[in-house]
């Protein structure tokens, strides 16, 4: 009979150590920005806001990484967590910032908040969200606004000459590209495509203009010195597209 009870006893605590052993609790996990991959215990969860995510009361690692666990300059966070049954643990994460700025003429300063911090080419990485504009100006240049609101971003800046030249064009040749977004796959098409014909194009001009320039020496004909002269420019034109082109492409691949 005593034996009896013991192993009734025994088996009664089991199962309480059971029941308490698959207690749950409940974690909520937002980051600045929204849309970092969250593993628990190394395991994906999905991506933030993470709303009451069921967990067994206890300890617990939680990670989050934006764009990705895959990229290789991302942002991440790592933190152990205690689980207490039928309560809830709030997680927010500030995951930092990428900014790459650069700008046509390259060496322009950039300031945010009224402190200058460097010239183009421009990369800041923080430690927190980043939120406001940034000045890029350059002397004899008219000065652009480029706005920072994410957590990672490229901006390539064509500053107007004061002169009055190219009124048309626009400061802001090509917006800003966030959070590793993979949807402008055509920027890479076409800035691959412009470079290489931009490259072949500038070979051409060059050598039209030495040729005719050999011929001017030859013949001394003005005509010849005036081609000379204008293949000269459109060999400058395309080298200026080609490094334009590389440099869209390189800071594209750069935050992917």
């Amino acid at each position: 009979m005593i034996r009896r009870l013991i192993i009734v006893i025994s088996c009664a605590g089991r199962l309480v150590a059971q029941e308490s052993s698959h207690e749950k609790g409940w974690v909520v996990v937002e980051t600045v920005p929204h849309g970092a991959d969250v593993y628990i215990d190394s395991q994906f969860c999905g991506k933030t806001p993470i709303e009451r995510f069921a967990l067994a009361a206890g300890k617990h690692v939680v990670s989050a990484f934006i764009p990705s666990l895959t990229s290789w300059n991302g942002f991440s966070k790592t933190d152990t967590i205690a689980i207490v049954a039928n309560q809830e643990t709030k997680l927010k994460w500030e995951l930092g910032a990428l900014v790459v700025i650069n700008s046509i003429p390259s060496g322009s300063s950039i300031q945010f908040d009224d402190r200058p911090l460097g010239v183009t080419p421009f990369v800041l990485r923080t430690s927190k969200a980043l939120k406001g504009e940034m000045l890029v100006q350059k002397e004899g240049f008219q000065a652009a606004r480029v706005g920072i609101d994410d957590t990672r971003s490229l901006h390539l800046v064509l500053l107007k000459p004061l002169n009055g030249q190219n009124e048309n064009l626009s400061p802001d040749v090509l917006g800003p590209i966030t959070n590793g977004e993979t949807s402008g796959k055509w920027i890479h098409y076409v800035a691959g495509a412009t470079m290489i014909a931009s490259g072949f194009f500038t070979a051409y001009f060059k050598e039209q203009a030495n040729t005719n320039f050999r011929e001017y020496q030859s013949s001394q004909d003005p005509a010849r010195l005036d081609a000379t002269g204008k293949f000269d420019r459109l060999s400058g034109f395309s080298f200026t597209l080609m490094q334009f082109s590389f440099g869209v492409l390189a800071y594209k691949l750069l935050l992917e």
